[in-house]
């Protein structure tokens, strides 16, 4: 069973629709007719014949003429490279800076991302071990995610 969930938060999630699993259909598709203004969040709730329940990584849609939102970072804690991922409303140019928990700037790089969802990566292999802050901007917004390097 597949129950396809929505948040505004990323935290509370409500139940938009429960699909059938299939083992002869892999694809499914869900039209969201009350996709409002802003970012909207959604997972899968994923129930096994067993009883045992798995959930798919969240993604946002940004609904909006402007604006990004980091939706994951992974592997976190991350070793070597993490996979920034990004929901953006349009393509844009953001500047990517790393602060420790004492506010000290260790890394920056610019990239480019799409409009919709975007993967970038992140090296952190020359940084020390210890949790840290990304900061995405660009001129429309910012966005701010933690993660820890091992």
């Amino acid at each position: 069973m597949f129950e396809l969930e929505k948040s505004s938060d990323s935290r509370n999630f409500v139940l938009l629709s429960s699909i059938s699993g299939s083992e002869t259909n892999k694809f499914y598709f869900y039209n969201d007719s009350r996709l409002g203004k802003g970012i909207s969040y959604y997972r899968l709730k994923m129930t096994d014949t067993d009883g045992s329940v798995k959930y798919s990584k969240v993604i946002a849609i940004v609904n909006e003429e402007k604006g990004f939102v980091i939706t994951s970072i992974a592997p976190n804690p991350v070793q070597h490279t993490a996979s920034l991922t990004i929901s953006a409303a349009k393509q844009s140019s953001v500047d990517f800076k790393v602060y420790d928990m004492a506010g000290n700037l260790v890394k920056q790089w610019q990239s480019s991302v799409a409009g919709g969802i975007n993967v970038v990566n992140m090296d952190v292999s020359a940084l020390a071990n210890g949790t840290y802050h990304v900061l995405a901007s660009s001129l429309d917004d910012k966005a701010v995610f933690r993660f820890i390097k091992q």
